[in-house]
């Protein structure tokens, strides 16, 4: 399972059900659990938050690409948009640009010697 942090809340992908944590001076709370997006089967992947923190991105190599809005403030995520990237990739990658604006998908298709 991979984890993410992001203004110390933690967040799990793992099929459609996201856990969060929130992280505080106090200690750790949660987890919580919210149901959204791609239903998944066990998949290798990458996510990543935006720089400003109001997007997040899961790019698999099976169901392709989730992008989600996130309120920092509640851990929520919302608004989810699949994309299916038409590829044989044999590893994924994503990234956004530093003001936010702009998302790039990177994709590995392993080539073998005929």
């Amino acid at each position: 399972m991979q984890m993410v942090e992001i203004g110390g809340l933690f967040v799990t992908k793992h099929l459609q059900m996201h856990l969060k944590f929130l992280i505080t001076p106090y200690g750790i709370i949660g987890p919580f659990t919210q149901n959204i997006g791609t239903i998944r089967a066990a998949d290798a992947a990458q996510v990543q938050f935006s720089p400003d923190g109001m997007k997040f991105a899961y790019y698999g190599l099976i169901e392709d690409l989730d992008i989600f809005s996130f309120n920092r403030c509640t851990g929520m995520l919302s608004n989810p948009e699949s994309i299916i990237i038409n590829d044989s990739a044999t590893a994924v990658g994503v990234a956004f640009s530093p003001n936010s604006q702009f998302f790039v998908c990177f994709v590995h298709q392993l080539c073998l010697p005929v």
